[in-house]
């Protein structure tokens, strides 16, 4: 019995310590607007790779400015190129219009 337990014990750590490996299911918040082809895709790097690390909160929440500084910081940590840069930053602008 005791065996079980301890068993039991160590695959629960190993299951909850191993990493994330699936991509996000967080929605994106829906917006009527239409976006442009390169925002769609800014849109997706956004969800698939932005989502992955962090809770997606809301566009609105920052400022044009605070994204400017968000967004290159945050791509260079995840090693983004700076094509991927632009497209999500060209999302998230037209997001805040």
């Amino acid at each position: 019995m005791k065996k079980h337990v301890v068993l039991g014990a160590c695959i629960g750590l190993l299951i909850s310590c191993s990493p994330k490996t699936t991509t996000s299911t967080q929605p994106v918040e829906s917006t009527s607007k239409t976006l442009s082809a390169e925002a769609l895709q800014g849109q997706t790097l956004y969800t698939n790779h932005c989502g992955k690390c962090h809770k997606l909160e809301p566009i609105h929440e920052f400022s044009e400015s605070k994204w400017r500084k968000i967004v290159p910081d945050m791509c260079k940590k995840a090693k983004l190129n700076d094509e991927q840069q632009s497209l999500i930053l060209s999302y998230v602008l037209e997001e805040l219009k």
